[in-house]
C-alpha cells in the first residue's frame, strides 16, 4: 500500500524536477520554462513526473483548487521553488504552509459570468428566466436588469450587437479566469440537461452555449450519365428556438424542477448525484450523430445509475430507490 504524499513531499519532488535557467538560458528544448535567463526549467525526461506532481500539489488543497487556475498556481509554485533549485536544497514544512496561507490570504470575489446562448427565445417573461443556478436574459427586454448585474453592458455588447440572449452563472473565486473555467463546466452541464429534457424529438431543436450547432442549408446537384439533372435542398441544425420561459422546463410532475434544484446544490445525496450525472450522459447521447457513440453514452448513464459503489452509504439497490421516487 503506497504512502500518501504530503505537501512538503510533493514540493520537494517539484524542486528535483527543475533545473537552473529560464527561456533564454541556452537550455536545449526545455519542456517548460519559468522566467527569462535567471529562471528555472523542466526538461522532457522529467516532464511526466513534474506534471503528476504539480497536478497533485494543485489538488491537495480543495480551497486553492476551487479558486485558482492551474496556470496561475503553477507560476506561483515556480517562484516558490526557484531558490531551492538554485541552491540545490530542500524546502521545509514552514515555507510550504506559508505558501498556501499566502494564496488563501487573497480575498475571493463573487463573479458573474455571462455567455451568449443560442437556440432559445423568451416569449412571455418580463423578468429574467431562472433555472437552478442559471439566469437567462433577453438583452433588450431585460436591459434594466442587466445594467444592474452587468454595469458596463452597452460597452460589452457594442462589439456583438447581434447577441439577443445571455446566460449567467455566479462563481466565487480568487481570479476571473477561474470563474470562467467553473462557469463553462456549468454551461456544458446546462446544454446536456436541456437535451435530456427535450429528448431526441428533432434535430431542429438544440441549445448552444459552449458547443453551438448553427442552422445550415444543404444542397446537392445530381447529374446522370444520360445528362439528366436534378437539384435537392434540405435544412440542418437549429431551426426552431425553444421558449425557455415555458413552465414545461420546471415541470414538477416530470421531475425537471428537482434537476435544476440539484444543479444549484452543493450538498446533493448520493442518489441525486447519480441521477443528475445519468441525465447529463443521456443528454450527451442525444447530441451524438454516430449511433455507437450515442449507445456508449447511454450505457454509461445506466452504469452510473445501477452500479453498486462500495463507498456509498446506500444499502438498498439504486434501482429500488429510483422506483420509490
Amino acid at each position: 500500500m503506497s504512502t500518501k504524499l504530503t505537501k512538503i513531499d510533493i514540493a520537494n519532488i517539484l524542486i528535483s524536477c527543475a533545473v537552473k535557467g529560464g527561456i533564454f538560458a541556452g537550455i536545449k528544448k526545455p519542456y517548460k520554462s519559468f522566467g527569462i535567463s535567471n529562471g528555472i526549467s523542466i526538461l522532457y525526461d522529467r516532464a511526466a513526473e513534474y506534471e503528476n506532481a504539480i497536478d497533485n500539489f494543485f489538488k491537495i488543497d480543495k480551497e486553492i483548487h476551487r479558486t485558482y487556475t492551474l496556470y496561475s498556481f503553477e507560476k506561483a509554485v515556480s517562484t516558490l521553488i526557484k531558490p531551492y533549485v538554485f541552491d540545490g536544497t530542500s524546502i521545509d514544512s514552514a515555507k510550504v504552509q506559508s505558501f498556501f496561507s499566502e494564496l488563501k490570504a487573497k480575498s475571493a470575489s463573487n463573479y458573474k459570468v455571462f455567455r451568449p446562448i443560442f437556440g432559445i427565445k423568451i416569449a412571455k417573461s418580463k423578468m429574467p428566466v431562472s433555472l437552478g443556478p442559471y439566469t437567462i436574459y433577453d438583452t433588450k427586454i431585460h436591459a434594466d436588469q442587466l445594467k444592474v448585474d452587468m454595469t458596463d453592458l452597452n460597452h460589452m455588447l457594442s462589439n456583438s450587437p447581434n447577441i439577443q440572449y445571455l446566460i449567467c452563472i455566479n462563481s466565487i473565486t480568487r481570479e476571473p479566469n477561474k470563474a470562467i473555467e467553473i462557469a463553462d463546466i456549468f454551461f456544458e452541464r446546462f446544454e446536456s440537461i436541456m437535451r435530456f429534457i427535450l429528448g431526441n424529438r428533432s434535430k431542429r431543436f438544440d441549445v448552444g452555449i459552449i458547443y453551438v450547432r448553427g442552422y445550415t442549408k444543404k444542397s446537392a446537384f445530381v447529374v446522370s450519365d444520360e445528362g439528366d439533372t436534378s437539384w435537392h435542398s434540405g435544412r440542418d441544425g437549429i431551426n426552431d428556438p425553444i421558449p425557455i420561459d415555458d413552465t414545461y422546463f420546471i415541470e414538477s410532475e416530470m421531475g425537471f424542477d428537482r434537476i435544476w434544484k440539484c444543479l444549484a446544490s452543493n450538498c446533493n445525496t448520493e442518489i441525486e448525484k447519480r441521477l443528475l450525472l445519468a441525465a447529463e450522459w443521456i443528454g450527451q447521447s442525444f447530441n451524438e450523430n454516430v449511433p455507437s457513440s450515442a449507445f456508449l453514452k447511454s450505457a454509461i448513464a445506466l452504469e452510473v445509475l445501477f452500479t453498486h459503489s462500495e463507498k456509498s452509504l446506500i444499502n438498498t439497490s439504486i434501482l429500488a430507490q429510483v422506483l420509490k421516487m
